[in-house]
């Protein structure tokens, strides 16, 4: 059983209210409101806060997303995703291209998506490989196997969808299909 659980809120009340916040984007001066507020829990109990303030004039936030991998949090909006570490409160930034579209993991990596290319990143936290070139407007994995990530990417908005096979290893295609 995994020991933490996490949630994006609008809005929060006591005792999230009580704690000290872990500040993560481009905070503005005098801070204000946070546009949204991430609650990680310990066996349910409150034990981080995150406060996000978004850049809406030179970033899109289509998606938000946030998913539990291994002691980590990960957490992606905007143009970036983090890797949150609730032990300590500290965070790792991963910046995406264009617009964060989601995650996916295997046991050894975690594949941050954005609208044109991904990131793949060990469990260590470093960068195994930087594909920026994988679509113009979308990218939705269906399957990771065989050390081959599987996956239709948007090439001509709107439609012009056409599958890809990348390695894990690399990143680099696997063929033209």
């Amino acid at each position: 059983m995994c020991a933490y659980s996490a949630e994006f809120k609008h809005a929060i009340d006591p005792p999230w209210t009580s704690l000290a916040p872990l500040l993560l984007c481009k905070i503005p001066t005098g801070l204000g409101t946070p546009d949204a507020y991430l609650l990680i829990s310990r066996f349910g109990d409150p034990a981080l806060r995150v406060d996000i303030y978004e850049d809406r004039a030179e970033e899109a936030h289509i998606f938000r997303e946030v998913k539990l991998w291994h002691s980590y949090v990960a957490a992606g909006w905007g143009h970036r995703a983090y890797l949150i570490n609730p032990a300590n409160a500290s965070a790792n930034c991963f910046p995406t291209s264009s617009y964060f579209s989601g995650f996916a993991a295997t046991d050894d990596v975690l594949l941050i998506v954005s609208g044109c290319g991904m990131t793949c990143i060990e469990r260590d936290l470093t960068t195994r490989w930087v594909n920026d070139e994988i679509a113009a407007d979308g990218i939705v994995i269906t399957r990771i196997e065989h050390a081959e990530i599987c996956g239709n990417a948007e090439h001509n908005p709107p439609g012009g969808w056409k599958q890809f096979r990348l390695s894990l290893a690399t990143g680099q295609r696997i063929d033209n299909t």
